[in-house]
């Protein structure tokens, strides 16, 4: 599993073995909050379910976008575009979804004349994506339960 540190600008890594079990397991216990994700690799043959509990974020719900690479996802459990989920894309935003069928990214990237090319794809409930900025800035979206 990848998480990304916000602070050292790079990717950390954690693996799980059935006798071991995560090493190291300082990443294994990173606080996922919500706005930001992790890549998994699933190794086994198998389907795997990950459940998410808790209070749906209501309100102006913002999420700091570093320059560089980084994962983040909507705050709120929505499927859609990135930019249906309330993401505006500045200039040259790169944005890589999984392509499970494919077994690849979706790449597309952002142009202020022109928008989102090629098309973004949508996002299941909970998906995370890898997002590329040139610079700093925010993802801000104001949600309640009744929308």
């Amino acid at each position: 599993m990848y998480v990304w540190d916000t602070a050292g600008k790079k990717f950390n890594f954690t693996s799980y073995d059935s006798t071991f079990g995560w090493d190291p397991v300082d990443v294994a216990n990173t606080t996922l909050k919500p706005g930001g994700g992790v890549f998994a690799k699933n190794t086994s043959a198998n389907d795997v379910t990950v459940t998410f509990v808790g209070e749906v974020p209501q309100g102006t719900l913002t999420t700091a976008l570093v320059p560089g690479l980084q994962i983040v996802s909507s705050q709120v459990p929505q499927a859609g575009t990135v930019a249906d989920l309330g993401y505006t894309g500045a200039q040259d935003d790169k944005v890589y979804q999984w392509n499970l069928a494919g077994q690849k990214y979706d790449f597309s990237q952002y142009d202020t004349t022109f928008g989102w090319d090629p098309a973004l794809k949508s996002l299941y409930v909970g998906d995370a994506f890898f997002l590329s900025k040139t610079a700093a800035g925010s993802w801000t979206r104001t949600f309640s339960v009744n929308q």
